[in-house]
């Protein structure tokens, strides 16, 4: 697999849906998705790349992987074929009012090692099986997964204390702890990078009333 140059995170809607649009699920539909995404890995192989599609309600989020020169701007063109193969050779033609253009995206963001985790992590997907599209993932597996596993059992429940450790921990340890996670949480290896940032968010969500107060 050659070296990847960025990743783009896209989120797609579409542009004018028809009433059967409106009325399908499309969750039952991925089996199209997935066909239009190999006809285009295929077609652009070494270029660029689909992967790791998912479909909430009508949005389709995917992730296209960039082989080929750094482009200076990314848009949905890049998207295209796929877009086109569905429009033709799956008749979702049918799911638009506007028959020349079948999506818009609603979110086109380059993405980084931890973002990529969140992303696969969200769609409960092992992101072993996706390492070759990280830059910094150099991790065995055991350990990739007793992380994982740490890693949902504290945003899911919180780390477990006791009160006497706690109460042991100084102002000034809390104050020189929350700096040094503020100016490291998008340093490291993907998983501990998606961590860090996920505690900040908690930090951040616990002082939200005294912030605004």
């Amino acid at each position: 697999m050659a070296q990847f140059n960025a990743r783009y995170l896209f989120k797609l809607k579409f542009k004018s849906p028809s009433s059967e649009a409106l009325n399908t699920d499309f969750n039952t539909l991925i089996s199209d998705v997935n066909e239009a995404i190999d006809a285009f890995n295929a077609r652009f192989r070494g270029i660029k790349e689909i992967v790791l599609p998912s479909i909430e309600y009508s949005v389709i989020s995917l992730v296209l992987i960039v082989y080929d020169e750094i482009r200076e701007q990314i848009t949905a063109k890049e998207l295209t074929y796929f877009s086109r193969y569905l429009h033709n050779e799956r008749d979702w033609v049918r799911f638009t009012k506007e028959r020349t253009k079948l999506f818009v995206p609603i979110k086109i963001n380059e993405i980084t090692d931890a973002e990529l985790f969140r992303h696969i992590h969200e769609n409960s997907l092992n992101p072993l099986d996706y390492e070759e599209y990280f830059k910094n993932l150099e991790l065995e597996e055991e350990y990739f997964d007793e992380e994982l596993d740490r890693g949902n059992k504290g945003m899911e429940k919180g780390e477990s204390f006791e009160s006497d450790l706690i109460s042991s921990v100084s102002d000034e340890q809390i104050i020189a702890t929350l700096q040094s996670l503020l100016l490291n949480k998008d340093m490291g290896l993907a998983v501990n990078v998606f961590k860090k940032n996920a505690a900040v968010e908690k930090i951040k969500r616990i002082l939200m009333p005294w912030i605004i107060s």
